[in-house]
């Protein structure tokens, strides 16, 4: 078991350091306090329907409440009593959507898709529900056939509108998870064209324009964005301008110019708790722990933090080692929200590293449950595995990470990395081994801990 394995808490730490610690909302999120990803524009439309005739409270508290069979004869008497809507079970999906309930949406979805096959919001849901399990493939398809079907003659301009940018935000995101920067640019190009006061489609078209090599229309896009945020008294251009930079700088590895920025941006606003937020998870995801605490406590303004630090005292704690604090922190936080799946996850790991079989097969249990859920989430997976793993079941965990890779190539180098060392350990794994460790020195975009070991590594198995 974990407890009496002495590697066991360095292995927990090195792979929060690896899959957990990177797992914190975009540098857009620290900017403007909301997703990087616009909401789901027909989600929207529909749900401000349901508050005009008066059930979408009604229908919200059944969902909370778990009762999903009497939540979805709700929706189907909104969607029978009101032209236009898509069928009430595709709206039971996006609720499920969003809250990350990515297993319930899939099943809900498979029952509504074989009775509306050629209803286009059905097609584009499925779409939707590809790109959160990463079938970035089957994604893409699905919003083409959804964009070719017949829409509803009903709809009004307003609706047409949502849809088809509900269809170029899908197709965006998936060219981003793909990192093909030169074909994200033109389509977010064309959403702003319909959204021209959106700042969150604006970051995302800067950050493509950066790793593309467009450095100065990025910085021209950045400048726009600004402008929109001041305008709506968010905040002021430099600070867009230098959180947003110092993220895009680490998809390049470039933490020096990151922390550059952060830093300038923490001396000249020192109310605001961004750049503070910025700077203490780029020193987690270097490791550095203690310095991160240091940087949260040195913020002067406690008050106005507007819970934007919650998670670092116990990502920090956690990497330290210190899991009996780390999991008093997890717990209170997933008391204010417990479909919070990256704080999930780190429980996993909190109870992994106690010195108590009983709370190692709780560990256990979580990350079944979280993979059970979210059976095409490479995180989760690779968290099971990782579980299987420090209880001594290579065996079982070894087909599950190498799952987690083949449904998300673009995962942190540095698993990749573990993974390839993993099967190293294998007589019979040297094939594997290698493939893994060219695909982590390759796809290093950002911080790559365990760079000197994968290049140790590379010698020893002749890689290039």
């Amino acid at each position: 078991m974990c407890a009496t394995n002495p590697g066991c808490v360095l292995g927990i730490i090195l792979f929060v350091s690896a899959i957990l610690v990177p797992l914190v909302p975009s540098y857009a999120d620290i900017v403007f306090g909301e997703g990087l990803l616009e909401p789901n524009s027909l989600a929207v439309a529909v749900n401000g329907r349901l508050q005009a005739v008066g059930l979408r409270d009604e229908i919200r508290l059944g969902y909370r409440d778990g009762r999903f069979d009497q939540c979805a004869e709700f929706l189907e008497v909104v969607s029978k009593s009101s032209p236009g809507l898509p069928p009430a079970g595709v709206m039971l999906v996006w609720m499920h959507l969003e809250v990350g309930r990515i297993n319930d949406a899939r099943l809900a979805l498979d029952k509504v898709a074989a009775q509306h096959l050629d209803d286009p919001q059905v097609t584009m849901t499925l779409g939707q529900v590809a790109l959160s399990e990463k079938r970035l493939a089957d994604a893409a398809a699905q919003v083409e056939r959804a964009v070719n079907l017949q829409l509803p003659d009903c709809w009004s301009v307003t609706e047409n509108h949502d849809f088809a940018c509900c269809a170029m935000d899908t197709l965006a995101a998936v060219y981003e998870q793909q990192n093909r920067w030169k074909n994200t640019s033109p389509t977010l190009a064309s959403l702003i064209k319909l959204n021209s006061a959106t700042v969150g489609y604006r970051i995302r078209l800067a950050r493509s324009q950066y790793l593309s090599g467009q450095r100065q229309e990025a910085k021209s896009t950045l400048i726009e964005a600004a402008r929109i945020a001041k305008a709506t008294g968010e905040l002021d251009e430099p600070l867009v301008t230098s959180l947003a930079l110092g993220g895009f700088s680490l998809h390049e590895n470039d933490t020096d110019t990151a922390a550059t920025l952060f830093r300038d941006a923490m001396s000249t606003n020192p109310t605001d708790p961004r750049p503070f937020y910025a700077m203490a998870r780029l020193e987690l995801s270097l490791g550095r722990a203690e310095s991160a605490l240091h940087i949260i406590d040195s913020f002067q303004d406690q008050e106005m933090n507007i819970g934007i630090f919650d998670a670092v005292p116990g990502d920090a704690n956690m990497l330290l080692g210190n899991f009996g604090q780390a999991s008093r922190i997890y717990k209170a936080i997933l008391d204010r929200g417990p479909d919070c799946n990256v704080t999930r996850q780190a429980i996993v790991l909190v109870l992994l590293g106690e010195q108590s079989n009983e709370l190692q097969q709780e560990a256990k249990e979580r990350a079944q449950e979280l993979a059970l859920q979210q059976p095409h989430d490479a995180t989760a997976l690779a968290l099971l595995g990782f579980v299987h793993l420090q209880l001594g079941q290579p065996e079982l965990a070894k087909p599950l990470l190498l799952r987690a890779v083949e449904i998300s190539p673009q995962m942190s180098a540095d698993v990749v990395y573990f993974l390839a060392e993993l099967a190293a350990l294998d007589p019979e794994g040297s094939t594997d081994a290698k493939r893994l460790l060219v695909a982590a020195r390759q796809g290093s975009r950002g911080v790559f801990l365990s760079k000197f070991r994968a290049d140790l590594l590379a010698a020893k198995l002749g890689v290039e």
